[in-house]
């Protein structure tokens, strides 16, 4: 596909660093290993827009990332459609774990169908207006840093797996983290994993969110040496308080348009619309949709007029 340094992991890149970069409106796919990769970096002030990526890591044994940075600052990745890799969607600062880095914004992007996890942040970042889904084990991964997650849609994995791992399990990295006005989804009978974990180590604010699982309603959201809330625990107010956070969020069926036929537009009459947070949401949807004063969860705004619709699961 596409690499930006040379040289192996956690090694000084051979012929120096990247910076400057732009790389927009392309298809890239069919890559043996990494479809667009800055393996060792450092990779600084990179742009990755309107991107195809698809089809890395195909052959046996090899998990191939769709879009991965090892090491940088300053990356964007925007209105990309990332689908159907070997490996994780994007996943970005693997060798910056510990560091907090600038600039990393993951937005307007859809993530459909990756082998490994959809978005995998290590480093700090913002992730909003997103719509991830069939991950082969998670929809996001946020490991050490500051992360700002607002309007996302993540929906259904392939593993018995959390749906959304929102801070590093491993380690004692401190995640601050605001949360608003997102989807946590599952509809496969044959995956009941919990939707939502936080470790001990994330500090939240939070509010505004969507969780549904109706088969695993016992355990929707744990909390490292927290314990778990269950769905009534939710609408009730019991995690709210206990969180000192997330107020004003719902356990519900967000009613896609269709979600069996890859559909995550919100239907009429779903519990998402206008039920947002003004203060947290993107000017624009997804799709490039207005959103107004009283904003929908989750990616896509209701009702706007459009002049196209993504196909479903394209």
């Amino acid at each position: 596909g596409i690499r930006l340094t040379v040289g192996d992991s956690a090694e000084a890149p051979r012929f120096g660093a990247v910076s400057d970069v732009l790389i927009e409106d392309s298809v890239v796919s069919g890559s043996v290993y990494t479809a667009v990769d800055c393996t060792p970096g450092p990779c600084d002030r990179v742009t990755f827009r309107r991107l195809e990526v698809w089809g890395a890591g195909a052959e046996a044994g090899y998990a191939g990332d769709g879009l991965a940075v090892e090491r940088g600052r300053e990356i964007r990745i925007q209105d990309c459609h990332i689908h159907d890799n070997g490996g994780d969607g994007i996943d970005i600062g693997s060798r910056d774990l510990g560091t907090l880095m600038p600039g990393i914004v993951v937005e307007k992007n859809r993530v459909l169908r990756s082998g490994r996890n959809g978005i995998k942040l290590w480093s700090g970042g913002r992730v909003a207006n997103n719509l991830v889904v069939d991950s082969g084990a998670t929809t996001l991964v946020l490991e050490a840093g500051q992360f700002e997650v607002v309007n996302n849609t993540l929906a259904s994995i392939r593993t018995w797996d959390y749906l959304a791992l929102l801070g590093n399990i491993d380690t004692s990295y401190p995640v601050g983290l605001t949360l608003y006005n997102n989807v946590f989804y599952n509809d496969d009978p044959q995956m009941g994993g919990t939707l939502v974990f936080l470790p001990a180590t994330v500090t939240l604010d939070a509010g505004h969110n969507l969780y549904y699982n109706p088969y695993r309603e016992t355990e929707v959201i744990c909390v490292g040496g927290g314990g778990c809330f269950d769905a009534f625990e939710i609408d009730d107010g019991i995690w709210s308080g206990a969180a000192g956070t997330d107020a004003r969020s719902r356990y519900a069926d967000p009613t896609f348009v269709s979600a069996a036929s890859g559909d995550f537009h919100l239907a009429e009459g779903s519990p998402a619309i206008n039920a947002g947070s003004s203060a947290h949401a993107p000017a624009t949807d997804l799709e490039g949709a207005t959103r107004d004063s009283a904003p929908d969860i989750g990616a896509y705004e209701f009702g706007s007029a459009r002049a196209s619709r993504h196909a479903p699961f394209d």
